[in-house]
Order: structure tokens, then sequence, then C-alpha cells
């Protein structure tokens, strides 16, 4: 660690300490939350770009699409209300892709998703397991997600979540514009730039 990152470090666990919010007591929060809550206060204090300055994997990614970066935004302020520990209390207002997106910054891979509730007005509730990256250390979290009925999906065109172009269909996982190849969302491929073209 640089003699910047190091300050950078140090600035952010004093305003750690005296802004961050702190859970009810009514809410358990497992040891390696508070890794994921720090990493949440860091990026709203400091921004994307100095954010992936100081982060060890440079995340979030500089092409990401404004509305991914919004998405992380608000599942970071939602990280910091103890948000996404429990059913009842679950992530929202980020989708799949922008809890991707969250997780994939915080150096975590999905082990297995589980939908455990279909809402009646279109709303389904994940369960997330997750595995750090570096040191295996796992964590569960609950996301509730809006579902658009099918036919919404197909007239949307759904934007691709790397560079914003209509994607040819509601479920593809790669982008014929920009490359991106997603089937693995662990494991986001570009495959314009790995075949050469």
């Amino acid at each position: 660690m640089n003699e910047d990152s190091e300050a950078y470090a140090k600035r952010l666990r004093a305003a750690y300490e005296d802004e961050a919010p702190a859970p009810s007591a009514a809410i358990e929060v497992p040891d390696v939350f508070w890794y994921v809550h720090f990493k949440a206060f860091a990026f709203l204090s400091a921004g994307p770009d100095e954010y992936r300055s100081h982060d060890a994997l440079r995340q979030p990614p500089e092409n990401l699409p404004a509305a991914r970066l919004h998405a992380i935004q608000r599942g970071c302020e939602r990280i910091l209300q103890f948000q996404g520990l429990s059913p009842d209390r679950p992530i929202e207002g980020i989708g799949v892709d922008g809890f991707y997106a969250l997780l994939r910054m915080f150096h975590f891979a999905l082990d297995q998703q589980v939908a455990l509730e279909i809402g009646a007005i279109g709303t389904i509730l994940d369960q997330m397991k997750m595995r750090h990256v570096v040191d295996g250390r796992e964590l569960t979290l609950y996301n509730l997600v809006s579902v658009k009925p099918l036919s919404d999906q197909k007239a949307d065109g759904s934007p691709c979540p790397y560079c914003g172009e209509l994607l040819r269909t509601a479920f593809a996982k790669q982008c014929r514009h920009c490359g991106a190849d997603w089937h693995d969302p662990a494991n986001v491929v570009n495959r314009k730039a790995s075949s050469g073209v």
C-alpha cells in the first residue's frame, strides 16, 4: 500500500467510525457483513473514480453505464442501512444485474441464487449466497427484484449492462455491439477483444 492509499484508508476509517449508521438491536450482523458495510461507505464517500483507484481489483470497472453505477450507489445506500441481511429486510430497487455489479465491486462471486418467494405484485425475493474471491468468506444477502411481464420485456428491448445498446432479446447474455459476454456473471468476458475484431 503506497502512502496515498494509506492516507485514503485512514481518512475513510476515521469518517466511517464517526458517520456510519449503527444497526438496531434487532438486526443480527454477521462479521463478514462489516467488511461489505465499510466498502459501501467508502464507495459513497469517495465516489467511483477515487474508490477504483484504491481498490485492489480496480472495481467498479470504468466502462460501466451510468444506470449500472446508479444501481451500485443505491445498493450501497441500502447496505449502509443494514438491508439485505434477512428476507424481511431485503435490498430493493437495484435488480439482478445491479446486485451482480454490487457483489463484484465487493469482491464476491455468486455461489448460489435461490428464488424464495414469487410475489403477487410482480416481485421475486432472491437469496444470494456469495463467496469472497480472495479469502473465501461467505455471505448470504436477500434481494427483492421487480419482474416485468414477459410481453413488456420484449417490447422494451433490454439495454446491454456494459455499453447500454439494445440487446437482441430480453434474455440475451452477450452484446453484439460491445462484445461483452456475461453468461457467467462472475467472469464477464469481451468476445470482440479476445477475437481480435
